[in-house]
């Protein structure tokens, strides 16, 4: 059986079902296998999708969640996505690849123009970073545009804190010694698959640090510090006997260097006899210390942390099922999923936050950007009102929600200079 692809090659992925996705399809039939990666390059087939009936049948031993993903129609539309690269990528043209594995099918409708109100009884059109946008009505969460107040809907009224729910992309190891950068994690790959919008709070900032620490070089460790130096580069040359031979000789010029000076004898007496009894014996018998040459130091850059607090009080039964769906969304997105054998856990969903400013349907440019973050916090008080209150129809009468999201990269100076904006007319207030 001649096929197109081989497990690992074109990787992708689709929402709600973990791990790397790979296809080999049937050269003849279009009948595409679907692989996922698991540890140390092994690969799993969780099933096979067949072009005739549209429909993908999931292997015995496959899990229900990875099932109902792959078939639903954004998981079906991604595996023949997948599979038509696969094809072209090992030869097949462009329309030999779509006719093998979208056979009688008509091209989509044009979607619909963002112009003009929209129909009686159809969610309303809204936008997310100017692209238009309309409320879904699957019944899978990880794609509905989640909002709350439900009337909250018309875009150029409100601004909003614009949360997207985005797949982990692991940043890899570099097998190149030349470049010691790791990916970030705004450049990675990533698949955006969920979003909510949430009122604007009171109390919005940020705090920006890096670490600083004092640190000290007294004398002695200056000139052992400058013939260990002096080694290893010799060692780097490729010559590791001369490093060898001058570690040695330079330890043996600087004893003979610090103890030649004079005046220096009980000084220098009283240090080495203080460093072997554990005990400051220069200060004891000289009434002096060492230079230490205390320094203020930069240790490193530190990771931000954003805290959002956000009473839901839902007026009718739409409004409770959407604050439902809501903190379950954020519930379900932080925690690791399962995968394999239970021998290893994936790292769970990361979160894009944003400011939306309303005429702008973008960044606000007056408010602070916020790189990938991980929901590393959250609680849910349900009876915050100080007493146990419901509808009729078991809802509470008001949520208290905790969400603490903590960014996955430091801030660099780098990353200013790539929002392109002029240092003395920044368009942006940056991060």
């Amino acid at each position: 059986m001649a096929t197109y692809g081989e497990p690992g090659k074109n990787p992708y992925t689709v929402p709600g079902v973990g791990g790397i996705l790979s296809n080999v399809v049937d050269s003849t039939t279009g009948v595409t296998q679907i692989y996922r990666q698991g540890a140390f390059n092994t690969y799993t087939s969780l099933g096979t999708y067949n072009p005739s009936t549209g429909k993908f049948t999931p292997f015995s031993g496959t899990d229900p969640n990875a099932t109902r993903s792959l078939s639903n129609q954004t998981g079906l539309t991604n595996i023949k996505n997948a599979s038509i690269k696969t094809a072209t990528s090992a030869g097949a043209s462009q329309t030999q690849a779509q006719q093998l594995i979208t056979p009688n099918t008509s091209p989509p409708p044009p979607p619909p123009s963002p112009a003009g109100p929209a129909p009686a009884g159809d969610p309303p059109d809204i936008f997310i970073d100017g692209n238009l946008a309309t409320l879904s009505v699957s019944k899978d969460p990880t794609y509905e545009l989640m909002r709350y107040p439900l009337n909250n809907y018309k875009d150029g009224t409100f601004d909003y804190l614009h949360i997207s729910a985005v797949r982990f992309k692991e940043s890899g190891l570099r097998t190149d010694a030349s470049s010691f950068n790791v990916k970030s994690t705004q450049k990675r790959e990533t698949d955006i698959y969920a979003h909510v919008h949430l009122p604007m709070q009171p109390g919005i900032s940020d705090t920006n640090g890096v670490s600083w620490n004092e640190d000290s070089l007294n004398p002695f460790q200056a000139a052992l510090g400058g013939v260990a130096a002096n080694a290893i580069m010799t060692a780097g040359s490729g010559n590791a006997m001369k490093a060898a031979k001058g570690l040695v000789q330079g330890l043996i010029n600087t004893a003979t260097g610090i103890a030649g000076q004079q005046g220096m004898e009980n000084y220098i007496a009283s240090y080495f006899a203080g460093q072997a009894v554990g005990t400051n014996l220069v200060a004891r018998t000289t009434g002096t210390v060492l230079n230490n040459n205390l320094e203020l130091l930069f240790n490193g850059p530190k990771l931000r942390t954003f805290r959002y607090s956000y009473r839901f009080t839902p007026r009718d039964d739409k409004e409770a099922k959407m604050v439902r769906r809501i903190i379950r969304f954020f519930k379900r997105e932080m925690s690791p999923e399962v995968i394999q054998t239970g021998l290893f856990l994936a790292t769970p969903n990361v979160f894009q936050l944003k400011y939306i400013s309303r005429d702008k349907n973008n960044q606000n440019p007056f408010l602070n950007h916020i790189k990938l973050c991980a929901l590393t916090d959250m609680s849910v008080n349900y009876t915050p009102d100080g007493t146990y209150m419901t509808y009729q129809d078991g809802s509470m009468t008001s949520y208290e929600v905790q969400l603490q999201f903590s960014e996955l990269e430091p801030i660099y100076k780098n990353d200013y200079d790539e929002l392109g904006d002029d240092v003395n007319d920044p368009k942006s207030m940056g991060y």
